[in-house]
């Protein structure tokens, strides 16, 4: 606590703890109730983006439209009394999970459009690069030209916490669907190689065969 004094005395904050959450995340804590909660929910979503980074690596993708919906962790103190967050029919099992729906990917263009910055809008057919530029775009807010940044303790500029909205699924991909549905219908929208280049891919399995470590080591030899 004294050493919280010393770095941040214009603070009204009991600890760090409740200025982290209040300057990081807008939970101020004059309503300590609703605060609270929103910690433990916070704590929720963070322990569900571990399942499901977990099974992204080790099983594939478990749920296409998930996202963590905030720019900071919680602190490691508040990660605790994890079991109340699982179902209870899961008792007894070796691994516990949480629920999730697989759902189906975004088309590639929608995706590109999820991930790239206006500045590389020519990256895209014209028709949905003007979506991030044109002012009339139903989602131009999720492309801002102005927008803060947090170094939150990284000395590096790419460290930095960018603030820029999370951006809406079901609406980007709706305005996309609706440019897609046009061209289907005058095919003047996109080029043949782009429609291609929209269209899901293939999923291939590679898989070594069981001698194949045997002959290696017999080559060696």
């Amino acid at each position: 606590p004294r050493a919280f004094r010393r770095r941040h005395s214009d603070s009204t904050a009991r600890s760090y703890r409740d200025f982290y959450y209040e300057s990081k995340l807008g939970w101020p804590m004059e309503d300590r109730e609703r605060t609270l909660f929103l910690r433990r929910q916070h704590v929720r979503e963070y322990l569900e983006g571990l399942h499901w980074n977990l099974h992204y690596y080790h099983n594939g993708c478990a749920d296409w439209d998930w996202f963590f919906p905030h720019f900071y962790s919680p602190l490691a103190t508040d990660v605790v009394n994890l079991d109340e967050f699982y179902e209870e029919d899961q008792e007894g099992q070796e691994f516990k999970g949480f629920p999730f729906e697989k759902g189906t990917p975004f088309p590639s263009l929608a995706q590109l459009l999820s991930v790239l910055p206006p500045q590389s809008a020519d990256l895209l057919p014209p028709a949905l690069g003007e979506l991030m530029l044109h002012p009339s775009s139903p989602i131009i807010e999720y492309y801002p030209n102005e927008f803060t940044s947090d170094p939150n303790g990284k000395r590096q500029a790419w460290e930095a916490i960018v603030k820029i909205p999370f951006i809406d699924g079901e609406l980007l991909l709706n305005t996309v669907e609706q440019i897609l549905e046009k061209d289907v219908e005058d095919k003047k929208i996109l080029s043949p190689s782009e429609r291609r280049r929209n269209r899901p891919g293939k999923v291939h399995y590679f898989r070594p065969e069981k001698n194949a470590n045997k002959d290696k080591a017999d080559v060696s030899a």
